[in-house]
């Protein structure tokens, strides 16, 4: 699978300001766009150097789209996710998880010891239900506040 030209671009800007300790980076693109590949591409580069990611979803219908993402470049990989127990495997380098699942185990969490946290947000529903919106943008901000270690925020928003 090939990259375009603006999602190698985007790829090496990642992992860039990674190396140089940036703590928070913003993908911002439309749907269809390939931030999901984008993302799996930044993980494997972090996989080669050892590194254990933590990729947290907004919800329960974004957990498969990047496993079954992750498993086209065969990264290990592995859902944190009550009713989702088939797809978990401590040992997996890359861990899927809803953002919910891991505040309320945040503790026993700490156990598979990420190097990097690997958010993505997407929000469909800003003018239409914005008490939602503002549901799952105050969830991210209260995550952000407890994290020491550098992630990645990947955030897509598509107008209504």
């Amino acid at each position: 699978m090939e990259l375009r030209k603006y999602q190698k671009e985007t790829v090496d800007l990642i992992l860039s300001n990674i190396q140089k300790g940036v703590k928070s980076q913003l993908i911002n693109s439309p749907t269809g766009s390939g931030k999901t590949f984008i993302s799996a591409s930044v993980i494997q580069e972090l996989n080669k150097q050892g590194k254990r990611v933590f990729f947290l979803v907004a919800n329960e219908p974004l957990i498969m789209q990047p496993y079954d993402e992750f498993g086209k470049f065969n990264l290990s990989r592995s859902i944190i996710k009550s009713g989702k127990d088939k797809y978990y495997n401590p040992n997996a380098l890359n861990q899927i998880v809803m953002i919910q699942t891991y505040i309320s185990r945040m503790e026993k969490l700490k156990e598979l010891k990420p190097d990097i946290l690997y958010f993505v947000r997407v929000s469909y529903l800003l003018l239409v239900m914005p008490m939602l919106s503002n549901a799952i943008g105050s969830l991210f901000g209260y995550l952000f506040n407890l994290i020491t270690k550098k992630f990645v925020r990947a955030n897509a928003i598509r107008s209504v």
